[in-house]
Formats: C-alpha cells, structure tokens, sequence
C-alpha cells in the first residue's frame, strides 16, 4: 500500500484521489472478490509526502555524491503563498553523461541576504550527508553479511561544495542581491577546497549569469517601451476608462491576467462565478 501511495505521490496524483484510485485498481484487478478491507487515510497520506520527500532529497544526494565530476551549481529563488524557496541544482558527469539534479528545491534560508543564502546552501548539502550516512547505516544494520551493498551508496564526504573548485561553474540570476549570493559562494567553495588540501593553484571557479533571465530583462525593456508607446496613442481611451478598473497597456499584466482566468492552473481567488 505504502509503495502505491510513493508512487502516484511521485507522478503528482493528487492526494484526495489516491484513496479511491486504489479502490478502483483493487476492483479492476478482482472484481468477483473484495479484497479491500481497509484504504489510507488522510494521515497516511501526509506522512508518505514526507516519506517521499526525504527519498527524494537521498535519491539526490546520491547521484551527485557518486558522479564522476561536479560541473555546475544553479541556484534560484521563487515565491509560493508569500513564502520564498530557494533551489539547489548541480549539472554533474556521469557514465551516461551529463544531467542537472536537484538536491533540494524547497529550500527556506533565514532572510533574504546573500550570506543566509549561502548559509542555507551548506546546510543543504549537509543534511544531504547525513541523509546518506543514515542510508548506510541502515543498510549495514539490516544486512550485515552484505558488505558489498555498501558500495553502491556514495562516501557522503563526497557530496561537497569543494568538489566545484575544478573549473566549477556558479550561475544565478543578475540581481543584486543574486550576484552578492554567487560571489560570496565562490568564496565558501575556494575555502572549502584549501581546507580539503587542494592546492590554492588548481582552485579555480567561475561565475555565469543565467541566459533565460538575461532574456527576460531584454524582452521586459522591449515591453515597457512598447507599453509607453501605446499609452501614448490610446491616451484619451485609457482617461476614459474609471481607474478603478486598474486597465494599462502592460503586455506582461494582459499576460498574467490571460493565464489567472485561463492556465491549467486556473485558482486564481478573485475570479467571479457569475451564472
């Protein structure tokens, strides 16, 4: 039960239609038996999200732990409910070669400053560390004749900001703020790496700023130019119009509005319901 329940949780089944998929599974599989005798609950339900939550951020920790080289770290910050999350994602090599995995995306620092920022990121990948160490120490108290499982889960010594110090790259966003963040990082990598012994001479790291949000800043100075330009033009339309009805020639506002009333995701609380 607990292994259907992670694995529609994992393909983003919503939890109120967990319960009843079971049930409809179960029907399917034996419709002349009731073999149904008892489903989840809602506390089940919670409690696997933080079963998979922590299978996830482990499942994370081990494949950067284990790759082969560290080539990047991205960081970036959103905002859900009025709570901000930071994210932490490495590009690494592999076997198979190259892939981004995130080692956590939910990630809450103490304030908005660069340097809690920063703090936030190594306790991150701490909590990975410990994450793997218990992994292995679980593993060794349940099988202790199979030494060999061992050796597919990393040293988690091995999940470190150091291992960025060979021609690492850091990429955020350009804000101020971001930019204060990627530098101060760098500098966490650079002492993290002396501390390892790693020789001061093949300790080099870069900076990068982030191609999508340098898109954004271009087109957002097209679109207020834009936007002036029509005010312009539709200036006795738009003083016609009672301020309260808040109406502009933002393309970027038109936008967000469209997909408020329109997206997949249409929530948006000021909708009216009129019949």
């Amino acid at each position: 039960m607990t292994d259907m329940v992670l694995e529609m949780l994992t393909n983003k089944t919503p939890p109120n239609s967990i319960t009843p998929n079971i049930l409809t599974v179960c029907k399917l599989i034996s419709p002349n038996y009731d073999i149904v005798k008892e489903l989840p609950g809602d506390r089940i339900l919670r409690q696997s999200r933080s079963v998979l939550a922590v299978h996830t951020k482990t499942l994370g920790a081990s494949q950067i732990a284990g790759c082969k080289e560290m080539l990047e770290h991205k960081s970036d910050e959103t905002s859900r409910r009025g709570i901000t999350f930071g994210n932490s994602i490495v590009r690494i090599a592999d076997d198979h070669g190259y892939k981004n995995v995130a080692l956590s995306s939910a990630i809450i620092a103490k304030d908005g400053t660069a340097e809690e920022q920063v703090a936030a990121i190594e306790r991150t990948f701490a909590e990975g560390r410990e994450l793997l160490l218990h992994w292995r120490k679980v593993t060794e108290r349940m099988y202790p004749s199979k030494h060999d499982l061992l050796d597919h889960i990393p040293d988690p010594s091995k999940l470190s900001l150091a291992r960025l110090h060979k021609n690492g790259w850091l990429m955020t966003d350009t804000c101020a703020t971001a930019q204060k963040f990627k530098r101060l990082l760098q500098e966490t990598i650079e002492k993290a790496a002396k501390e390892a012994g790693i020789p001061e001479d093949q300790i080099c790291v870069f900076q990068a700023d982030c191609w999508h949000h340098l898109r954004n800043i271009w087109i957002g100075a097209v679109v207020k130019a834009l936007s002036e330009h029509l005010s312009g033009i539709l200036a006795d339309d738009l003083d016609s119009i009672p301020a309260m009805y808040r109406v502009n020639t933002d393309i970027s506002a038109l936008m967000i509005a469209i997909e408020k009333y329109f997206g997949l995701q249409a929530n948006y609380v000021k909708v009216r319901n009129d019949p």
